[in-house]
């Protein structure tokens, strides 16, 4: 099932690389989806996706326009359509079908953000403007974040089977 996984740690993990794909590939169950990684080694953040192909989040990852803002986003945000158009008048650039225009939401809204979103979803946004790192879901937490916390690393995935 289409999902992100996660490893943020304080300090450099030896092998979280190759943690990481490990945990992408558990939930890689048919070829026809897409997967991808995104390392941000100075936060200490290595995450990676799993979307149908074609879907509102085959898009990963989503940056801002000066590549200091990254989104990696699962789900659906079943938006107004003037939401993309004030985004538009407000000079950012985007993709109107697809999670593209998110992170320009969290760049206009912070970390109040993911209240705004509609639909079911989860994410993580990499702010390396405020060194900062958001890991969200859902308000009805239909979209599950799993996580296990182990001497100050946190390990996130969408299906427990990533973090076994």
């Amino acid at each position: 099932m289409p999902g992100i996984v996660g490893i943020i740690s304080p300090r450099k993990r030896e092998g979280s690389e190759v943690l990481l794909k490990s945990m992408l590939q558990s939930m890689r169950h048919e070829a026809f989806y897409t997967s991808g990684t995104s390392v941000n080694e100075p936060l200490g953040v290595w995450a990676g996706w799993v979307a149908h192909a074609g879907s509102f989040s085959d898009c990963m990852p989503v940056w801002n326009e000066h590549r200091d803002v990254c989104l990696i986003f699962t789900g659906e945000h079943l938006a107004d359509p003037a939401e993309a158009d004030a985004l538009r008048a407000r000079g950012h650039e985007f993709t109107p079908d697809n999670a593209s225009r998110l992170v320009h939401l969290y760049e206009e809204l912070g970390e109040k953000f993911p209240a705004e979103l509609n639909g079911w979803f989860s994410g993580l946004i990499v702010d390396q403007r405020g060194g900062k790192v958001l890991l969200f879901n859902d308000r009805y937490g239909v979209n599950r974040i799993y996580f296990h916390e182990s001497e100050g690393t946190l390990y996130f995935a969408s299906e427990t089977k990533a973090l076994l």
